[in-house]
């Protein structure tokens, strides 16, 4: 006959004492399932062999919740091992009866960033979650970088499960991968492992880039053809122009992919403006979406052609070789 006796609710490791009718040996790993939140875990054979007391260990893992009581689920799993007297008989069942295990409680919380990765536009303002961290709790946190510059800290009261923590600062890191380490202690003043996260970390916009147009000025011959050329781009990030002219018409916009330094942008058709001064504005945004400074260019647009305005003859009289 099998006896399962629970560990208390307290420990991270969870120990089960299986007892027999008369000493086993044990060989494999048999195992106890266990359900934590709908979950099935298992309490692995740690120790008792040959004697009526065998323990059976279950580390709490990270994530691992269950508010309202573990259960154990019989029978016994052998898991490819076995239980034997000392004359070679095996156990006759593997059921047994489930102790009251309600009391014991799991509540292991989690800790991640909201992004994966960190750039220009949130650095000033990230944010992370703690899951499954007891209410009335604290947090504390801290966050470097791969690329060290030093360390981001903080901390304060866990009120909601996930617990949200915002506006956090780390444009003074540097690029790398961040690690978020975080820390909960219960009201009770009881303290859990540390749990981490990472995401990358790069808030660094291209720059350095310049933009030209190829003529100047634009005339009717090249005007519906016109391009300009970008210098010191980033291979790989993705540029946005836009085409606007002093003299009115719908600006000219386009995107595309830096693939060579430097890269001619052809074939725009600039029709549609208005004579005058055209300004070039040029974006470059890094693959992560660091947006640079605009890079701008002027170019004069003329493509009036020349009319017969009058003609003035001379003055009225008689003209002669003599």
């Amino acid at each position: 006959m099998l006896y399962v006796m629970s560990t208390a609710a307290s420990a991270a490791t969870l120990d089960f004492t299986l007892t027999t009718s008369k000493p086993v040996i044990v060989t494999g790993t048999p195992r106890l399932a266990i359900d934590v939140g709908g979950v099935t875990r298992h309490a692995d054979y740690t120790a008792g062999s040959g004697t009526t007391a065998l323990t059976f260990s279950y580390a709490v893992g990270a994530g691992d919740f269950d508010a309202n009581g573990i259960s154990l689920v019989p029978p016994l799993d052998l898991n490819g091992g076995s239980l034997t007297d000392a004359s070679g008989n095996a156990v006759g069942s593997l059921a047994f009866t489930a102790p009251d295990t309600s009391g014991i409680r799991i509540q292991t919380y989690t800790a991640a960033f909201d992004t994966a990765t960190v750039t220009s536009a949130n650095a000033a303002a990230l944010s992370f979650r703690i899951a499954k961290a007891p209410p009335g709790g604290s947090y504390s946190y801290s966050i470097t970088s791969s690329g060290g510059a030093g360390t981001v800290t903080g901390s304060g009261t866990i009120s909601a499960s996930p617990q949200v923590v915002s506006g956090v600062d780390v444009t003074s890191l540097a690029v790398g991968t961040l690690t978020l380490s975080v820390t909960v202690s219960t009201a009770a003043g009881g303290t859990g492992a540390a749990r981490q996260a990472t995401a990358a970390f790069d808030n660094v916009a291209p720059s350095g880039y310049s933009a030209a147009f190829l003529t100047s000025p634009v005339t009717s011959l090249n005007s519906s053809a016109a391009g300009f050329e970008l210098t010191g781009g980033e291979i790989g990030a993705s540029y946005s122009y836009a085409i606007g002219s002093s003299g009115g018409g719908v600006p000219v916009t386009g995107s595309g992919t830096v693939s060579a330094d430097p890269q001619q942008i052809t074939g725009l058709d600039l029709s549609g403006l208005g004579d005058g001064t055209l300004t070039l504005s040029v974006t470059l945004t890094d693959t992560v979406g660091n947006a640079g400074a605009a890079a701008t260019a002027t170019a004069l647009k003329d493509t009036a052609s020349p009319t017969i305005v009058s003609v003035t003859p001379p003055a009225a009289g008689t003209y002669d070789d003599l």
